[in-house]
């Protein structure tokens, strides 16, 4: 049986299904999203066409926090093809380019570029980074939220499985699922966490 969200924010999603694995999954004691490296940030993300365009109209801006290794010509932060994909607001999602040292945003200690230029600018932390960079290790995939099996593995700082671990989603990502679901969302995520966990 799905599990619906019906009280987020995503207003491009009416219907949000829930992975039912989300809510039985564990992770170590020690994890937190606190220990991020930026080791998930390795091959870049997919970012809607309009997070993409809010970047590049800060160009002047980001340029100013890159590191020397950190590429900054604007027209390589971004792949070329642009792909359909309905988990994006616009329907339209675009991948950052990654190098040797990652994403084209990553800094030599696994900082977020644009996550910095936010900060020392005075802005909100979040108002430059893509959606699915503040999400991890959550996604959606096919309007279905889910945990990115695929990305977490060998990450036992910060978000990697256990099958012995002591920590739930709750206790590991509630900041970012509050972020992607909204406070109504979250609200009603924790409410259906509990049924599930009865």
């Amino acid at each position: 049986m799905d599990i619906i969200l019906h009280k987020h924010r995503l207003k491009h999603i009416s219907e949000l299904r829930i992975d039912s694995s989300i809510f039985t999954k564990r992770y170590p004691s020690a994890c937190s999203m606190n220990n991020c490296t930026g080791a998930c940030c390795k091959w870049g993300v997919f970012a809607d066409v309009t997070e993409r365009d809010n970047i590049l109209n800060h160009t002047k801006m980001i340029q100013k926090y890159l590191e020397p290794m950190q590429e900054k010509n604007p027209d390589k932060w971004f792949e070329s093809d642009v792909c359909e994909d309905i988990d994006f607001p616009s329907g339209m999602a675009i991948g950052t380019q990654a190098n040797e040292h990652g994403c084209v945003f990553l800094d030599s200690n696994g900082l977020c570029a644009l996550q910095k230029a936010a900060l020392a600018e005075g802005l909100h932390p979040y108002a430059l980074k893509p959606f699915y960079c503040i999400a991890f290790p959550l996604v959606i995939s096919q309007h279905s939220l889910m945990i990115d099996d695929l990305e977490i593995e060998n990450r036992p700082n910060c978000c990697s499985l256990s099958d012995n671990g002591t920590k739930n989603i709750l206790d590991l990502c509630a900041t970012e699922l509050d972020f992607m679901l909204g406070g109504e969302g979250f609200e009603e995520f924790n409410k259906i966490f509990d049924q599930q966990n009865r």
